[in-house]
């Protein structure tokens, strides 16, 4: 079953756009949250995701993170580089600071927040972005909004995918029943 996608909205102003979204997930948060940190399973996530590797370089009590992610527009493909130095507080809450210098984008930051609620796990997700590539003026604005929002869909559902493939099996249900009440 797919996430349910509560909210999801993405602001374009200047050359910076935003994305707000809010899910559901029919998984425990904490599982989820594990999915989410285990950088080089990236990769299963969210298909665009070509490759997520943790690497050195930086300060104490970060991870940094180089990813590449691909790309495609109307059958144009490229990929980007991104290096993120990710905080992780746990049991819920994640940040990313692009590095822009590494990286295909002049600004980005990100927050994500997991969390049990009524059964489910609950995800709340906040990035800024300025890409550091030209971008047409019409047309443009418009299709990075459109990717943004269906890559932002398709991470909640590959969390939510991942960690329910991780899960324990169930246990089947035992149901006692006698020969003689069987008959």
């Amino acid at each position: 079953m797919p996430a349910k996608i509560d909210h999801i909205d993405v602001a374009h102003e200047g050359k910076r756009y935003r994305v707000t979204m809010r899910a559901r997930m029919d998984v425990d948060a904490g599982r989820a949250y594990a999915v989410f940190t285990d950088f080089p399973r990236l990769v299963d996530i969210n298909p665009a995701i070509i490759k997520a590797e943790p690497i050195d370089g930086a300060a104490p009590g970060l991870q940094r993170v180089h990813t590449q992610v691909r790309v495609c527009v109307m059958s144009v493909c490229r990929v980007f580089d991104q290096v993120q130095d990710m905080q992780l507080k746990p049991p819920e809450q994640l940040s990313a600071q692009v590095i822009p210098e590494l990286s295909n984008l002049r600004f980005g930051q990100a927050q994500w927040r997991i969390w049990d609620q009524e059964g489910e796990a609950h995800l709340h997700f906040f990035a800024e972005i300025e890409p550091d590539f030209w971008i047409p003026p019409i047309v443009g604005p418009w299709l990075i909004k459109r990717k943004l929002q269906s890559e932002a869909e398709e991470t909640a559902n590959g969390i939510e995918q991942l960690a329910l493939a991780l899960a324990p099996p169930q246990q089947p249900k035992v149901i006692e029943t006698t020969l003689a009440g069987a008959l």
